[in-house]
């Protein structure tokens, strides 16, 4: 009776942290789920399409679905280089190059990388240029160029301030923030 009452506190915190991982997986699912069926109901190859990829991409990579998601990207990528506004095809590179570089694929994330700032000149759109002037920061921090990362970030953060203002543009906006943040308070320690 004693290993009972000594064995009931470990069981209930064994249950508890199964239901809890039990529920956060199934939210995990019914985002993926949720954003899947909005990405399903774009049409192939548009504008819209491609926007939706670079989310559902990202979705499905931070949801251990790592293969659909660049399988997903290069489909998407294949169709967006055809657009005369490169503003797609530099949004979707941008997108595997960070993953590629997060997979520890660093020639992919640098050849990657390289056709997002291709296809960001060729583009009006301040949105896509601030987003792989962001991801270049991204990826230079990680690679310990701290000085080269902030000078990407400021060149992201001029970009949006040109952009009209939208839920994106300051969500991406909060990203190059917490960047710059971090790297300051890194400097501080």
């Amino acid at each position: 009776m004693k290993l009972l009452y000594a064995i009931k506190p470990f069981l209930q915190s064994t249950l508890l942290m199964f239901f809890l991982l039990l529920g956060s997986f199934n939210y995990a699912q019914e985002v993926v789920d949720n954003i899947e069926s909005q990405y399903k109901k774009t049409t192939q190859n548009t504008p819209e399409r491609f926007l939706m990829a670079g989310k559902y991409a990202q979705t499905l990579f931070y949801n251990d679905q790592k293969e659909k998601a660049f399988n997903i990207l290069r489909q998407n990528i294949a169709f967006s280089v055809n657009y005369e506004d490169g503003q797609y095809a530099s949004f979707l590179y941008a997108i595997i190059a960070i993953n590629h570089y997060l997979e520890k694929n660093y020639q992919a994330s640098d050849n990657n990388i390289l056709k997002a700032v291709y296809y960001s000149e060729r583009t009006n759109n301040n949105n896509a240029k601030g987003y792989v002037k962001y991801a270049q920061g991204w990826l230079s921090v990680r690679k310990n160029k701290e000085a080269e990362g902030v000078k990407f970030f400021i060149d992201a953060l001029k970009y949006y301030d040109k952009s009209p203002s939208s839920t994106v543009t300051l969500t991406r906006l909060a990203s190059v923030y917490t960047e710059l943040t971090s790297i300051y308070a890194n400097q501080n320690d």
